[in-house]
């Protein structure tokens, strides 16, 4: 048996706390909306070169 709690973690604090409950006092949130934006840029600068070339600059 399981559950769901949808958007549970992306709050880095409920998450952090979560996981302190839990027993891993090391354990730090992940900033979801932060990782989000990395990953839309790194996706932005990967294919900017093709993008340049298929449209012959």
């Amino acid at each position: 048996m399981g559950s769901y709690l949808h958007g549970l973690f992306d709050r880095p604090d409920a998450c952090q706390t979560l996981l302190h409950w839990a027993g891993m006092d090391n354990a730090t949130g992940v900033d979801l909306a932060a990782l989000r934006e990395a990953s839309i840029v790194r996706l932005a600068e990967a294919s900017e070169g093709l993008v340049r070339k298929l449209a012959g600059d």
